[in-house]
């Protein structure tokens, strides 16, 4: 069984591997060795699925501008620190994105310096927090969820 490792960061881990020639109950079984509390989720690698999905910032002041998608609209993703707790918000962004064809971008809050930015930009705004931006980088809807921002899309 041959897996390739595609990208990942603390939480998530992408493969692409031969959906014909890969054993998907020993790639599960090796994966989940490393780390039970992975999520394993399998399939054709040639159904083209996967999205843009990355971490843009984790301390200090972050730069919304550094993170935008060229040529779609991109959905940032706001959280207190990376987690279990955040990966559960993160596995329903990324299936909603994968939905419209978004670019995801999280940025974690995991000190005083990108709190205190978070505060300032977005008010009251809450964690988690979602902010869409089109292709040319304007602002389009905010939410605490995916739900809300469906919600406000339609």
């Amino acid at each position: 069984m041959e897996a390739r490792f595609l990208s990942g960061d603390r939480g998530t881990v992408r493969f692409r591997y031969r959906a014909d020639k890969t054993n998907e109950q020993a790639l599960r079984v090796a994966v989940e060795k490393v780390n039970p509390g992975f999520r394993v989720v399998t399939g054709d690698s040639d159904t083209g699925t996967d999205i843009d999905f990355r971490v843009l910032s984790r301390r200090g002041n972050f730069h919304l501008d550094r993170g935008m998608a060229k040529g779609k609209r991109t959905l940032f993703l706001f959280l207190e620190e990376e987690g279990w707790r955040s990966l559960l918000v993160e596995t329903r962004v990324e299936s909603l994105a994968r939905e419209f064809g978004w670019a995801v971008r999280v940025v974690y809050l995991e000190d005083e310096a990108a709190r205190k930015q978070f505060a300032e930009d977005f008010k009251k705004a809450g964690l988690p927090h979602l902010r869409l931006y089109d292709e040319k980088g304007t602002f389009v809807a905010a939410g605490s969820s995916p739900g809300d921002l469906r919600d406000v899309l339609r």
